[in-house]
C-alpha cells in the first residue's frame, strides 16, 4: 500500500473514485453529505490537484483511498473545541476523506 500525491491529470480518476462512493455507501448523506454533482465538488478537487495537497491511496496500484490535507485552519474551525489547543498554523486538516467500499473494514 502506497500514498502518493496527486496530479491534475488524475481528476477524472478521482470524480469516479468519489462517484464510486456515493453510489455505494449506504445513507452516505449520514455521514458524509455527499451528493453527484455537489460535493466533493468539483471545483474543490481541482484546487486541491493544483495545490498540490490531494493523496491518493494505491493498493496493487488500485485506489483505494483519497483525500485532500491542507495546513492550517480556517475561522470555521474555531468554535470547535479540540483536545490539543493549537494555533492555526501549528495543524493540518483532512478534507474529503474517501475509503472505496471494497476495502471498508479491512485492517492493513
Amino acid at each position: 500500500m502506497e500514498l502518493i500525491q496527486a496530479r491534475p491529470e488524475d481528476y477524472q480518476k478521482i470524480r469516479a473514485f468519489y462517484d464510486d462512493i456515493i453510489d455505494h455507501t449506504p445513507d452516505i448523506q449520514r455521514y458524509a453529505r455527499w451528493m453527484h454533482g455537489t460535493d466533493p465538488f468539483d471545483e474543490g478537487i481541482r484546487s486541491y490537484l493544483n495545490r498540490g495537497v490531494m493523496y491518493l491511496c494505491l493498493d496493487d496500484g488500485c485506489l483505494i483511498g483519497a483525500m485532500a490535507v491542507t495546513m492550517g485552519q480556517g475561522e470555521d474551525y474555531h468554535p470547535i473545541q479540540w483536545a490539543v489547543a493549537a494555533r492555526d498554523d501549528e495543524v493540518a486538516v483532512i478534507h474529503i476523506l474517501g475509503i472505496a467500499f471494497t476495502v471498508r473494514g479491512r485492517a492493513s
